[in-house]
């Protein structure tokens, strides 16, 4: 359970790091994600599924729970310095999951399933966390004027499936790119990252 709030950064060669129980965790929240969106929507296609399921474990979502059960305060990284900066998604999703994956292999998967399943988000808070692409449009037409789009940068193929990186631009502006495990994560965790910046930015005179 120590090793899953340890973060590469602080890890040793010796793979005493979080990364090989992120990978464990992955598959057994995505079964666990599985199984739930299979019983509550028994009309939905195989697609509508897929659908449904690739939101619930997305790196929004999966981060989201755990800033919920505190995990951001408990794990060992140096990326947030004294721990007066936010951690990124990506750092907390993984660590959500990699503490999954010790669960399984401290009581079996049976108790992880019934863990994630417990703290999985459900669909209400699911939409919440992917309205960030609407939230950008109404920022950019109010700070630039225009309605920023998606420009897909690079696309990676993994053993376990693929990766996107997107970037949104408005009006020539290019903010900062975002991976996410399909097109539709990348955006809104791409739009997250231009909100981030455009708000740092005051409102245009009138």
């Amino acid at each position: 359970m120590a090793q899953a709030l340890r973060h590469a950064s602080v890890g040793g060669v010796d793979g005493s790091d979080n990364e090989r129980l992120e990978f464990l965790g992955d598959a057994a929240i995505g079964l666990a994600a599985a199984a739930i969106v299979y019983e509550k929507y028994p009309n939905d296609s195989e697609g509508g599924l897929t659908e449904r399921r690739a939101r619930m474990v997305s790196r929004t979502s999966l981060a989201a729970v755990a800033r919920r059960i505190g995990l951001e305060s408990l794990i060992e990284t140096r990326l947030n310095g004294d721990g007066g900066i936010r951690l990124p998604d990506s750092v907390l999703a993984g660590t959500f999951e990699a503490l999954i994956g010790a669960v399984l292999l401290e009581a079996g998967y049976d108790t992880a399933r019934e863990v994630a399943k417990a703290l999985l988000p459900d669909e209400p808070e699911i939409d919440a966390f992917n309205n960030a692409k609407s939230a950008l449009q109404h920022l950019c037409q109010v700070k630039i004027g225009c309605v920023p789009n998606y420009r897909l940068l690079e696309e990676r193929i993994h053993p376990f499936g693929r990766s996107f990186c997107v970037v949104a631009e408005a009006r020539g502006r290019r903010f900062p790119p975002a991976w996410g495990r399909s097109k539709r994560e990348a955006e809104q965790l791409a739009a997250r990252e231009a909100i981030l910046e455009l708000g740092q930015e005051p409102d245009p005179e009138p």
